[in-house]
């Protein structure tokens, strides 16, 4: 994904969204000045919505431009901050059990956090921030990710190792990348996982590990005695570059 196609506006906390700014993207959309005030109603109730809600992210893709230039959204998804249900019994009432694929299923019930896209590359991260980034990376590339999986602050093998399990039954990775930055959280026990799912049900795609943190070369020891095919990188943007080339020769 080209990183010109996309458009940033930062928006403070409790701030409302400036005119300015509003003909910031009716220029990067080469839309006429007349449609400001219908794009500020619309951003402005957005920006309402995610704060009102708790919400993580809302993604509305796409947008219905109407006949007097009101804007409606014609599809939308919207993650909430799972901390602040409890403030949100309207949302909870609508979380059916059946309408979750396994994978998620599975990763909520190790307290995982876990989201699919439409790339191939699957991404173990331990923290929102990592996430976005290896997003952006992937993105810049050319490649994109095909999902998510998010361990948090605490790990231990037995997560870790589901966690993978669970990247590994997505069809549509064809390449892992695990990208950990730890503070107490022990970089050991991340490699004790991948040998332990490796050794159960074998390692079919390339993975790639970037670790920095506590236990990090113990961590690396532990891969590379286990004689798995895992590449090594010293940042995010080495390792994307590495995961790519070893996806391509796969291919």
């Amino acid at each position: 994904m080209r990183m010109d196609k996309i458009l940033h506006i930062n928006l403070k906390y409790g701030s409302t969204i400036k005119d300015e700014q509003i003909l910031r993207i009716l220029d990067f959309l080469s839309l006429e000045k007349t449609y400001l005030p219908s794009f500020r109603d619309f951003f402005m109730t957005l920006h309402q919505t995610f704060i009102r809600l708790d919400a993580q992210m809302i993604e509305i893709n796409p947008v219905g431009i109407m006949k007097d230039k009101s804007l409606i959204a014609l599809d939308a998804k919207i993650n909430f901050d799972d901390n602040a249900l409890f403030r949100h019994l309207e949302i909870t009432r609508m979380h059916i059990d059946y309408e979750q694929d396994q994978r998620t299923a599975k990763a909520q019930e190790y307290s995982l956090d876990y989201h699919e896209f439409d790339g191939n590359i699957g991404c173990i991260v331990n923290g929102e921030g990592s996430a976005l980034e290896a997003m952006d990376i992937i993105r810049s590339k050319g490649a994109d990710i095909a999902c998510t999986l998010d361990i948090k602050g605490s790990v231990d093998k037995d997560r870790i190792a589901t966690g993978i399990r669970i990247i590994m039954t997505n069809p549509r990775v064809e390449g892992i990348l695990i990208n950990v930055l730890g503070g107490f959280l022990r970089c050991n026990l991340i490699a004790d996982g991948i040998v332990s799912v490796a050794q159960e049900v074998g390692l079919t795609v390339p993975l790639i590990v970037r670790f920095e943190g506590t236990n990090k070369a113990e961590a690396l020891s532990i891969l590379e005695q286990s004689d798995l095919q895992v590449l090594f990188a010293d940042d995010t943007s080495q390792a994307v570059d590495k995961l790519i080339k070893q996806m391509e020769v796969n291919d």
